[in-house]
């Protein structure tokens, strides 16, 4: 009896430890600790299902995939029917990048419980990284079809629905799935972008607004936001957020560019010409646009020396660039004294695309071009026949002068 007693004891203290550490464990476990928490419990008897359930959680929590994917194929050799652990188990799998093995263990999982929808959820993202885009489609469909509200489940059906340009479904899924869970980042993203392809730009502001609120915005985010407001016509909320999305990512020049543009249209042109040419800066290939941009720049600044050296550059970077050509004769206009130079940029122009109807850009161009040309051509006519009247006037006062010295001699 007494040694009975003492077993008892024995396994009552036993018992008593086990279930202090276990508590330490989940503890540690609580606050990101996940190594100590995997050591403790590395000391505890690891026949256990609930030891080793918990030991697979930490191994989970840590990435520490093919331990946890070993230890979550223990739980099952001992107890088959552990369905949390089935389903940990693969997601292991998947993690590891088992995609067929998990595919099949999924689907034993749907024959086994067939109302459970995120079997076949689990089931559909296996089929998506192999590549089975109608099997996963499918999966996530009947996923949606067993749970309404599955949130992921929503999210791949209207992604896939945005990249089919299927619009409105698009829009229709992700509300759906707003209505269960109002904060859902990727849903509101996902509805974002689909008004933003439809050009319905004030649809899309909320969107993005409503993410940045959610402290979740990003370059991605402020720099769709930032468009969007520009089409909308609400420059300075385009340009406060195009200004964001440099603070994620100072060193892009498209978002540079664009704020160059922007700063131009609201007359800025200091910080127009600051951003274009940090623009330039950054990019290895600079293209003729960026060039352009920032000619027109200095053009209406009226700096019409620097408007035609970088015109010069942009027909050097794209020698087609119809605009930047015809600029370029307005710039040596403004700036050239010599009329002949001036006539002759415009005439280059003319001669380029005059008669080539598949330019019909450069239709209005031609049009102001001729006048011009025809203007500057009379002005330098006149400015000739004002030269002869000079020289003539010059001719007779001389011949006045002598005749007037031929009087006075003979007098």
């Amino acid at each position: 009896m007494r040694n009975y007693l003492f077993l008892i004891v024995i396994f009552i203290s036993t018992s008593a430890i086990a279930q202090s550490n276990s508590k330490i464990a989940d503890s540690l476990y609580a606050v990101g600790k996940y190594e100590e928490a995997i050591t403790l419990m590395q000391k505890e008897d690891t026949s256990s299902v609930r030891i080793l359930a918990d030991l697979a959680k930490y191994y989970k929590a840590n990435n520490n995939d093919t331990e946890a994917l070993e230890t979550y194929q223990k739980i099952l050799n001992r107890d088959s029917t552990r369905v949390l652990a089935a389903l940990n188990y693969g997601e292991a799998l998947l993690n590891l990048g088992a995609l067929e093995r998990a595919d099949s263990l999924f689907a034993k999982l749907n024959s086994r419980f067939p109302k459970n929808a995120q079997f076949y959820y689990s089931r559909g993202l296996a089929n998506e990284r192999m590549e089975n885009d109608s099997v996963a489609l499918a999966l996530f469909s009947k996923t949606q079809e067993l749970d309404t509200y599955h949130q992921n489940a929503l999210y791949k059906l209207a992604k896939n629905r945005l990249k089919n340009k299927d619009y409105q479904e698009a829009i229709a899924l992700a509300s759906i799935g707003l209505e269960k869970k109002e904060n859902n980042v990727s849903l509101h993203s996902i509805i974002g972008q689909t008004y933003s392809t439809m050009a319905v730009f004030y649809e899309a502001i909320p969107h993005y607004e409503k993410i940045i609120e959610l402290g979740q915005g990003s370059e991605f985010v402020h720099t769709k936001l930032a468009f969007a407001y520009y089409k909308d016509g609400n420059f300075e909320k385009a340009i406060e957020n195009y200004k964001q999305a440099l603070l994620y990512e100072p060193g892009n020049s498209s978002t540079h560019y664009l704020l160059g543009k922007l700063y131009a249209q609201t007359r800025d042109f200091e910080n127009s010409e600051l951003h274009l040419l940090m623009a330039i800066k950054i990019k290895d290939q600079p293209i003729d646009a960026e060039y352009f941009s920032l000619a027109l720049t200095y053009k209406y600044l009226e700096d019409h020396k620097k408007a035609f050296d970088w015109f010069q550059k942009t027909l050097k970077e794209n020698p087609d660039n119809i605009r930047a050509m015809y600029e370029r004769a307005v710039a040596a206009d403004n700036y050239f004294k010599d009329l002949d130079t001036r006539i002759n940029y415009y005439q280059a122009f003319w001669n380029k695309y005059y008669g080539d109807d598949a330019n019909y850009l450069a239709k209005d161009m031609l049009y102001l071009t001729k006048n011009r040309i025809s203007d500057l051509k009379e002005k330098r006519h006149m400015e000739a026949e004002k030269l002869v009247a000079e020289e003539n006037n010059d001719s007779l006062a001389e011949v006045e002068t002598d005749t007037t010295d031929l009087v006075t001699k003979e007098k």
